[in-house]
C-alpha cells in the first residue's frame, strides 16, 4: 500500500507542468497584444497622416475658391462699371435726342398753328398787310 502525506498528491508535476504552460500562453497572449497594439497605433498614425493630408488639400483647394471668387468679384464688379459708363452715355444720348425732338416737334406745331391761322385767314377773306 503506498502512503501519502496531505500535501502529497502525487500531481505537482502536472501541477507544475500546467502552470508553465498557463504562463507560456498568457506571455503568448501578451506579445499577441503588444504586437496587435503596435499595428493599431501604425494605422492610426497612417489615418492621421492621410487626414492631414486630405485637411492640406481642402485648405489648398478652399483657398482655390476663395481666389477664384475674389476674382470672379473684381471681374463682375469691373464689368457692371463699364455697363454703368455706357448708360449714362446712352442716357445723354436719349437726352440730347429727345431735347431735338421736342424742338422739332414745337416747331411742328408752330408750322401746323401759322398754316391754319393762314388757311383761316383766306377763308375768311383777311389779306395781311
Amino acid at each position: 500500500m503506498v502512503v501519502m502525506t496531505p500535501g502529497d498528491t502525487g500531481t505537482e508535476p502536472e501541477i507544475s507542468e500546467l502552470i508553465k504552460k498557463v504562463d507560456e500562453g498568457f506571455a503568448r497572449v501578451d506579445s499577441d497584444i503588444r504586437e496587435l497594439n503596435k499595428k493599431v497605433d501604425e494605422g492610426f498614425a497612417r489615418v492621421d497622416s492621410d487626414i492631414r493630408e486630405l485637411n492640406k488639400k481642402v485648405d489648398e483647394g478652399l483657398a482655390r475658391v476663395d481666389s477664384d471668387i475674389s476674382e470672379l468679384r473684381r471681374d463682375t464688379k469691373a464689368g457692371f462699371e463699364r455697363s454703368d459708363e455706357k448708360i449714362e452715355k446712352l442716357d445723354g444720348k436719349m437726352a440730347e435726342g429727345f431735347a431735338r425732338a421736342d424742338t422739332r416737334f414745337y416747331r411742328l406745331i408752330f408750322t401746323l398753328l401759322a398754316a391754319a391761322g393762314g388757311i383761316i385767314a383766306a377763308l375768311l377773306g383777311v389779306h395781311p398787310g
